[in-house]
Parts: structure tokens; C-alpha cells; sequence
């Protein structure tokens, strides 16, 4: 395995969204990436990430596992040049590795191999394989993911396809045993855990104490809860790495204590919920994504301008009559979403925001649109359905 080092740090970390320290360890034979972190019981974890793609240079896709739980079980690998080559032969099956080795010729200690996806189906099958520098390899996937940046709320999920115990004891220390990275908790007050009868997330003991173990969350999605009370919601300051938080459907007006501490916090949706004002999230100065569908909001307050950092802002379904100028200091503001809201009017001001990929006005109650409209520059959509225009510029 080709060894990496602290300076193919900014290399791993193409595919991560949150600061966990995680060291690089090896390039494997065929491509995948192994690197390590640490679990909250102070053992290192071992991960792969397999990338793929039916073209080599385009459209890579990647997927993580765990590959060890612990540096005994890892030895094997680094010791064991074979115990490698078999965990790719139980993924690619056949004698794939044996044909790479035969066709291509054994790999020099600075190389590896890459096999495209249709490499099975495809009657040329060695057009689909390569043998690669190391270096060379890096530095195409490098450019690649910089250039089209993977879709990070999904790669570290691990899938909800997770069944080994001892793997997720790895990366806990214990505690729910079903339990990811990522957990959607989706109607959970309907479900029993243990041998409790569950009315709400608070009030399951056994719950609670399992899932406060889980301090490396990246993702939490607790929807369709309707008690959520406030001893619950305070367990979320303590997930250090969260990324995404999703509290849609739970009856909320406040937001759970301590999020302004959470510096990997990107992601926050709580829609279809009970906020009546945009004031309490001024300070989330942090976050890439607000969505707040189908609350009480009636107007974006001048101060929005402090969340600098936001890409993506849906406020469709409230009750926002007027926009504020403060607006177009949103300078990384991508797609803005102010559909089903009374909105009666386009203020003149509009075409100075600069940067939209998207700009949603669909079933306002907008009759005309200011002259400027035209000057408006948005990349990619623009949706004004349902509205009662009586005139265009």
C-alpha cells in the first residue's frame, strides 16, 4: 500500500464538511483511500473510501467503510500485503486482482491500480483498468473533487445498511447499536426502544443515555416529534461535529441552546414549525443553509446581512410581505426560496443580487415586476408561477 502523510491532509479532507482530526494512512492497490480517527473511548478506527467511476478523471463517486475497528485489527492489513488484495477481491469478485497482477504487472511501491465501474460488462475489459502513480492519482481526484464537490451531506451516512455490532461499538464505545453517523429519528414517539414504551424523545431514559455516546454526529434529523422538551433538545450542544440538524415538525418556536458553538454547523432546517421571527438565528453566523418552510414569519429583519455564509434561504409558505435591502449583502447567497408568501411587491433593488443560481417567487400575490427584473442576472432558474401579474417589464 502506497503510505500517505500529513501533507495529503488537504486531500482527505476534500471529502469531509466538519474539523474531526482524521489522519491520512495508505493508498490502497486498486485506489481506495484509508484513513483513521479517533472514537470517543480513545481507540483509532480505520476507514476506506472507495471511489468509482465508469470513466477515470470524471464522475467519481465515493463510499466509506469500516475498515477496522481498532489498530490490531488494522495490523493485518499493513502487514499482510494479501489480506488487502482479498478484501478487494471479496468487493470486485472474480479474479480481478489476479488479472490486474497478470495483465498490468505487478505494482511498484509508489503505484496502484484503478479498475472503471463497467469493467465486468465491458468486452475490452482491460481499456477499463490502469496502473497509476500514486501521486498522479492524488492529484487527478484532487482536481476532480475541487472542481465538483461531492455531495458531503451524504458520503459519510455509511448506509443504514450497517449490521455489523462490533464496527459501530467502534465508533461509539457502546451505546444504540443500530446507531450511524447519520440518524433520522423520523416519528420516533411512536416506537418503543428497549424495554420502554417511548411517548416522546425525552422521555425514553435509556434512549437518552445512549444517544448523548454519540458525540461525533454528523447528521441529526428528529422529525415528527411533537414534545420535544427542553432537557432533549440540549443534548445537541454536545455533538461537536454536527453538520446538518433537521428539527422539522416538532411544535418548536426557540432553538436548542449552544448552536452558535457548533463552528461545523452548515446545515439548519426546521420547517413546519412555530417560529415567528428570523432574530433568534442571527447569531448561527456559521451556517450555509437556513430552511424555515411553513412557519410564522413575517419579515426578514435588517441584521440578516450577519449570516454572511449563507448559500441556500427558504422561508416559502410564511407570511413576509416586504424585503430588506440588507439582503444584497448576502454575497454567497446561491438560491433564495420566498415562494407562498404575500409578497406584493419586487422592490427596485433586486437586480443587485448578484450570485443567484436560483430565485423562487412561485403563488405570491405579485401583480408586476419593477423594470430592474430585467437587469436581474440568475444562473440557473427563475420560478414566478401562480402569480396574478397583470403586467411585465
Amino acid at each position: 500500500m502506497y503510505p500517505l502523510n500529513s501533507s495529503h491532509l488537504p486531500f482527505l479532507n476534500l471529502f469531509f464538511e466538519n474539523s474531526k482530526e482524521r489522519v491520512p494512512e495508505y493508498i490502497t492497490p486498486l485506489g481506495y483511500i484509508i484513513y483513521s480517527e479517533m472514537n470517543s473511548a480513545g481507540d483509532r478506527v480505520y476507514f476506506i473510501i472507495e471511489a468509482s467511476t465508469f470513466e477515470y478523471g470524471k464522475d467519481f463517486r465515493t463510499e466509506i467503510r469500516i475498515l477496522a475497528s481498532n489498530e490490531a485489527k488494522f495490523a493485518k492489513y499493513r502487514d499482510d500485503k494479501n489480506a488487502i488484495y482479498n478484501y478487494h477481491h471479496n468487493y470486485l469478485g472474480g479474479d480481478t486482482v489476479a488479472m490486474l497482477q497478470r495483465e498490468l504487472g505487478p505494482l511498484d511501491s509508489d503505484e496502484t491500480y484503478f479498475v472503471e465501474s463497467n469493467y465486468h460488462s465491458h468486452p475490452n475489459p482491460l481499456e477499463h483498468v490502469f496502473k497509476l502513480n500514486a501521486e498522479d492519482y492524488i492529484i487527478t481526484l484532487t482536481s476532480w473533487f475541487n472542481e465538483n464537490p461531492v455531495k458531503k451531506e451524504f458520503i459519510y451516512r455509511l448506509g443504514n445498511g450497517e449490521e455489523n455490532n462490533e464496527n459501530i461499538l467502534a465508533l461509539y464505545n457502546g451505546g444504540w447499536q443500530n446507531a450511524l453517523k447519520s440518524i433520522n429519528l423520523r416519528d420516533f414517539r411512536s416506537y418503543g426502544y428497549g424495554n420502554e414504551v417511548r411517548t416522546s424523545w425525552n422521555e425514553n431514559t435509556s434512549f437518552n443515555k445512549d444517544f448523548a455516546i454519540l458525540k461525533d454526529l454528523v447528521t441529526l434529523s428528529v422529525t415528527n416529534n411533537k414534545s420535544l422538551l427542553p432537557e432533549a433538545l440540549e443534548m445537541i450542544q454536545g455533538y461537536t461535529y454536527l453538520v446538518e440538524l433537521n428539527l422539522s415538525d416538532n411544535n418548536l418556536d426557540t432553538l436548542p441552546p449552544g448552536l452558535d458553538g457548533l463552528a461545523d454547523l452548515k446545515r439548519v432546517i426546521l420547517n413546519h414549525n412555530n417560529f415567528t421571527s428570523l432574530d433568534i438565528f442571527l447569531p448561527l453566523t456559521q451556517i450555509r443553509k437556513l430552511s424555515l418552510i411553513d412557519n410564522f414569519l413575517t419579515l426578514i429583519p435588517s441584521d440578516i446581512y450577519q449570516m454572511g455564509m449563507l448559500e441556500e434561504l427558504n422561508l416559502s409558505a410564511n407570511k413576509i410581505s416586504d424585503l430588506p435591502i440588507e439582503l444584497t449583502k448576502l454575497k454567497n447567497l446561491r438560491i433564495l426560496n420566498l415562494s407562498n408568501n404575500p409578497l406584493k411587491t419586487v422592490p427596485e433593488w433586486i437586480d443587485q443580487l448578484s450570485g443567484l443560481e436560483e430565485l423562487h417567487l412561485t403563488q405570491t400575490q405579485l401583480e408586476s415586476l419593477p423594470e430592474t427584473f430585467v437587469n436581474l442576472k440568475v444562473a440557473q432558474k427563475i420560478f414566478l408561477k401562480k402569480n396574478p401579474f397583470k403586467e411585465l417589464p
